[in-house]
């Protein structure tokens, strides 16, 4: 409310604590911010000894952070194990508990896996099922992707309200120079997938998810290669993976918040944009205080501009350091410790997703 109270709000605040003190100190549940997502860890269906804390515990721990949204990763693998048959028990284990608590979820359907391994290397791979034609040119690739996707979004019809499709589709194209032509045919699937998901669902909104690092460097003309081909297709927003603690790529914080932000809306022309992960380190090289300052920059800057869409913090609660575990998960990106402890970021956040 920027500092700002209306008379007629304080007595309607005092009201409503005379109301609250009278219905046996019932709990409120604070009111999400529509724009606040989360990339929510533990998501229910890693082995029980990578985590202190349980899903549902992190449930309930992301209404007190006010978010309005729970982003996981869906990967392709999980649900057509064999041609043309689809389980969804997994992921409904992870999905209908969270739209049951009210929140919407935002499914990053992945057929890209791209992160880092324990190592913490930066790696970009193919990831789709062993049965699907690898080969992104072939029609045979194409039919089994828009099937796969056409499936989903049946499935998930009035439960998912996101879609993002791959996972840092720039990063891994770009390692592919001399295959420029596969992308061109992953955005002949990528067209008819949009077209096909609106068609099942109207209200579900896609986008793809892209590195905005690279685009914002224009690293190998990105911008012209991987952003602008998207800005012309029926997507309702553009995804973007954004960690502008990267000064390399985006300069100094703060003084390069507002210059990016700025950018980036230039760019996108009509389309709003959704961020997709934003995180700082809490373990060295940085720590607890740079990450409760970054919090703040995020939330007092970012929802603000009226073209993003929503942004998605990424992740709620890190990791036991364990060697089968990603290195991103355990790395400190989370508001909480591995042993479910609150970092000062975390109260931070409290006090300006209000």
């Amino acid at each position: 409310m920027d500092g700002k109270v209306g008379f007629g709000l304080i007595i309607l605040s005092i009201t409503l604590v005379v109301f609250i003190s009278g219905c046996l100190e019932k709990e409120v549940s604070p009111t999400p911010n529509e724009k606040l997502g989360l990339s929510i860890t533990p998501i229910g269906i890693e082995p029980e000894n990578h985590y202190h804390v349980t899903y549902q515990a992190a449930l309930e721990m992301a209404k007190k952070g006010r978010f309005k949204t729970l982003w996981f990763p869906v990967l392709w693998e999980w649900i057509e194990q064999s041609p043309g048959v689809y389980n969804f028990g997994l992921m409904d284990n992870i999905i209908l508990p969270a739209h049951d608590e009210e929140f919407d979820v935002g499914a990053r359907v992945m057929f890209i896996a791209t992160g880092n391994d324990p190592e913490g290397n930066f790696s970009s791979v193919l990831q789709i099922p062993d049965h699907v034609n690898p080969d992104i040119s072939s029609q045979e690739f194409k039919t089994s992707f828009g099937n796969f996707y056409k499936v989903f979004a049946e499935h998930y019809k009035g439960k998912v309200r996101y879609i993002s499709i791959a996972n840092s589709i720039n990063n891994y194209f770009e390692q592919f120079p001399e295959g420029e032509d596969n992308f061109d045919h992953f955005m002949i699937a990528y067209d008819k997938v949009v077209d096909e998901i609106h068609r099942v669902d109207p209200n579900m909104i896609v986008m793809p998810d892209l590195d905005f690092g690279g685009i914002y460097s224009d690293r190998e003309n990105s911008r012209e290669r991987f952003l602008e081909p998207f800005l012309s297709t029926e997507s309702d927003a553009i995804g973007f993976i954004a960690y502008f603690v990267e000064e390399d790529i985006y300069g100094e914080l703060p003084e390069s918040m507002i210059k990016v932000l700025d950018e980036m809306d230039e760019m996108t022309e009509d389309k709003e944009v959704y961020l997709l992960e934003t995180a700082m380190f809490s373990k060295p090289p940085s720590n607890e205080d740079l990450q409760s300052d970054y919090v703040k920059l995020i939330l007092v800057t970012v929802p603000r501009r009226d073209f993003i869409m929503g942004m998605a913090w990424f992740v709620l609660y890190d990791s036991r350091d364990l060697p089968d575990v990603s290195w991103d998960f355990k790395g400190g990106f989370g508001l909480f410790g591995e042993y479910g402890n609150p970092k000062k970021g975390w109260e931070t956040w409290l006090e300006y997703s209000k």
